[in-house]
């Protein structure tokens, strides 16, 4: 059997600010009601360069989880078949008018807490689609999605670092610790008068090697203090326990999701929503979302 891999991402689904300082959940079991009212053709809209629907709703048993597929309908394929040794061939799809070739993205609604687990894909509804298409049915914006955040002390984890991506735009203006050697580059780089740097440094794939802690550490504190200069700032840390790429700015609560697949590729929406439901309750990542969520009430 083959295996993919779905990766998703975590939201929090506010009520849209009128000026106010404190900030609401909004519930979407209403839309949610109209919308299972409505026909397939209802359920169309066209926004921005997005055609697309909610294609079926399901509420998951007894509990307050509900299953979104929202599919997003377009006119031509771009899709091609690859074999190791012979050239790609494009995937044909007759349509007749009124048809379109579907690529689905699917959502899990945490009605009690707020929090929706968004599929990610490519081609698919991002969460600014999902955002648009629910306000939509308004006259004016009801809500929006806000990325759930979790945070680690990056300076302060304890361990060591194996890799940085950095890039920096208008570094004339960087203001770098004074006789570091994060300063001497900032230096040698406005002396040949360039603008943007883009610096990645890594211990390759040397196992036991690490970066110098305390130096790192210097020039960390330094992106943080120049922030306004930077683009992105990614570190990957000595830790089996925090998987893949740390950003130092922005760190939205995701999960990755493996599958078993057939011959034929094909993954329903209903197997998707399963393990995503399997992951967010009985693998308990809803307790970790909802505890990044306490922390960033705290700040």
């Amino acid at each position: 059997m083959k295996k993919v891999k779905i990766n998703c991402k975590y939201y929090l689904v506010q009520s849209v600010s009128r000026g106010g300082n404190e900030t609401k959940l909004y519930n979407l079991l209403e839309w949610i009601d109209e919308i299972n009212k409505k026909s397939y053709e209802e359920r169309k809209k066209g926004i921005k360069d997005v055609v697309g629907r909610v294609e079926s709703l399901k509420h998951r048993d007894k509990s307050k989880i509900y299953a979104l597929n929202f599919m997003r309908l377009d006119e031509y394929s771009s899709s091609f078949k690859v074999k190791d040794d012979r050239p790609a061939e494009h995937i044909n799809i007759e349509i007749d008018n009124g048809e379109y070739i579907g690529k689905n993205t699917v959502c899990l609604y945490d009605s009690e807490h707020g929090i929706i687990m968004l599929q990610t894909n490519r081609g698919g509804y991002t969460e600014k689609a999902v955002e648009r298409y629910i306000n939509s049915f308004f006259e004016d914006n009801v809500c929006e999605l806000t990325p759930i955040i979790k945070e680690i002390d990056i300076l302060n984890t304890g361990e060591a670092y194996r890799k940085l991506d950095i890039r920096l735009a208008n570094i004339n203006s960087f203001q770098a610790t004074k006789d570091s050697w994060f300063e001497a580059v900032i230096e040698g780089m406005n002396e040949v008068e360039g603008i943007n740097v883009h610096l990645e440094v890594s211990c390759g794939n040397a196992k036991n090697h690490t970066l110098h802690l305390s130096r790192v550490r210097t020039m960390l504190r330094d992106i943080f203090q120049n922030r306004e200069c930077v683009s992105s700032a990614n570190v990957t840390l000595a830790d089996e326990k925090i998987e893949g790429i740390y950003s130092l700015f922005d760190n939205i609560c995701n999960d990755t999701i493996e599958y078993e697949i057939g011959d034929n590729g094909g993954i329903s929406f209903e197997r998707i929503f399963d393990g995503m439901y399997k992951r967010y309750i009985t693998f308990g990542a809803r307790e970790t979302v909802i505890n990044a969520l306490c922390g960033e009430n705290k700040e």
